[in-house]
């Protein structure tokens, strides 16, 4: 998907998440830039419920070192837990910048 990476401080990216285990998951949602540095921002997916993982660029902090002009991958990752004999199955939907809120 192409994005107006110019308003990234001004939107939010967005993913949809929906989990099928039987309890809580920690998914990850992690910005890599062009020379290998990431931000990595922690979400509590509850299950069977779809629920949106929504990140600013300002989040990254401003003493980040991550050149967020040149962002090379954006990818979601499931923390690795106890699953407790369940299979896992994850969907993802919708990704998006969308205005900020609030």
């Amino acid at each position: 998907k192409n994005f107006n990476f110019t308003q990234l401080w001004a939107k939010d990216l967005c993913v949809d998440v929906y989990s099928t285990m039987n309890k809580p998951m920690t998914f990850i949602l992690r910005i890599t830039d062009g020379v290998g540095t990431t931000f990595d921002k922690e979400y509590t997916i509850e299950p069977h419920e779809w629920q949106t993982l929504k990140v600013n660029f300002n989040d990254c902090g401003t003493d980040t070192t991550m050149r967020l002009e040149h962002i090379s991958e954006v990818a979601v990752y499931v923390k690795y837990q106890e699953m407790d004999g369940d299979v896992a199955s994850f969907y993802l939907d919708n990704i998006r910048l969308e205005a900020m809120q609030g």
